[in-house]
């Protein structure tokens, strides 16, 4: 049985191991991948400063027979490679750059925003328009928005015509949001005014949580955002059920919820053989087994066991000798020193003693002497 136990030990280690060692490859096979679209999209972005540096010298030096770019047809227009590139996580955030991005929201794991908050755009040319959150990227800390952020996208030459559903084809172009990073945003949000008793939006430039509560049903983590110094709570966003349309092939509820079986005690739920379908009987994982296949084990663990004692019969006449020796010893038990003993042991001391200071040159002195 220990040998059991012990097959099903190793061969789980052996898989930690293994799954271990396909993790780390795995993490260093994305992070190369991770790294080499980083430096394509920093070349990118570098390509278009490049660009937009040479068109604005060109304006300033040629004045009015500079080229005209905006008649191209293609003016604006970024590829569908470019677009997801800069909105996935082929950009390396390292976790102290995320947590600065996302610091004035109350930081990354945190995060003091939702999808249907109102925001003001800080930082670009949309920079002062207000709009609605439609879609929050944490592993980024970018968001999307409803209305504003948007750019023209090509698609690429081998999709473009192709059939997407019924009768549509994919476009040429399409528009499709953009990533707004969370530090080129601020919170808009309806505040009292607690002297004036006016209400009125209010730029929040600063969010911080509290009240941290965690379902254990449903292992989800709530909390509250407030404005620090303010100490106001602000409301989340109100949350909209999915709207669940019922097909003719779904199951009603009420059917769900009726029991159409009922286990009794007189048979099992399914035949016993079945068992050896559902999961390998043969596994090197298996813990639980049958008790005679236990009390074949523990019948060849007894096996070895007679085969070790038997070994031990076939003994050389020595060896028997000796193990008669040592079983007469262990049943007189220790030695006891009897007061003959002791007399003589101590006859042998002083015996060495006074050789020993006869050769160093030293004489012993009587108790007398010490006296006088």
């Amino acid at each position: 049985m220990d040998k059991l136990v012990q097959r099903t030990i190793k061969a789980e280690r052996q898989v930690t191991r293994r799954l271990k060692n396909q993790a780390n490859k795995a993490y260093r096979r994305e992070l190369r991948d991770r790294i080499r679209h980083a430096k394509a999209g920093v070349e990118d972005l570098n390509r278009n400063i490049a660009e937009a540096r040479r068109a604005r010298h060109e304006r300033w030096e040629l004045g009015p027979i500079a080229p005209n770019r905006t008649a191209n047809t293609g003016h604006g227009i970024v590829t569908e490679h470019a677009r997801t590139a800069r909105q996935t996580n082929d950009f390396l955030l390292r976790p102290f750059e995320l947590e600065a991005r996302c610091g004035w929201a109350g930081g990354a794991k945190f995060l003091n925003l939702a999808v249907g908050d109102r925001v003001v755009i800080t930082e670009g040319h949309d920079k002062g328009n207000i709009d609605t959150i439609s879609a929050i990227n944490k592993s980024t800390g970018t968001v999307e928005l409803k209305e504003h952020g948007k750019l023209v996208a090509k698609s690429p030459e081998w999709l473009i015509g192709k059939k997407v559903s019924g009768d549509q084809t994919y476009p040429e172009r399409s528009v499709a949001p953009m990533a707004i990073p969370i530090s080129a945003i601020r919170l808009v949000h309806p505040i009292t005014d607690a002297e004036t008793g006016t209400t009125r939006d209010v730029i929040v430039r600063s969010l911080r949580h509290a009240n941290v509560r965690r379902d254990r049903l449903t292992k989800s983590t709530e909390w509250d955002r407030y404005v620090p110094g303010l100490n106001v709570i602000i409301p989340w966003p109100e949350k909209t059920d999915p709207e669940e349309v019922q097909h003719k092939v779904d199951t009603a509820r009420k059917e769900v919820s009726d029991v159409t079986f009922v286990p009794t005690l007189l048979r099992p739920p399914m035949p016993e053989t079945l068992i050896n379908e559902l999961r390998n009987q043969f596994s090197r994982f298996r813990t639980r087994h049958e008790p005679w296949y236990l009390e074949k084990k523990q019948a060849e663990a007894n096996a070895i066991k007679e085969q070790r004692k038997a070994v031990d019969t076939m003994l050389t006449p020595l060896q028997e000798f000796n193990r008669q020796q040592r079983e007469i010893r262990k049943s007189l038990g220790q030695p006891v020193l009897t007061e003959q003993m002791m007399e003589k042991i101590g006859a042998v001391i002083v015996k060495n003693r006074t050789r020993i200071l006869e050769s160093s040159g030293i004489s012993t002195v009587s108790t007398s002497e010490k006296s006088a």
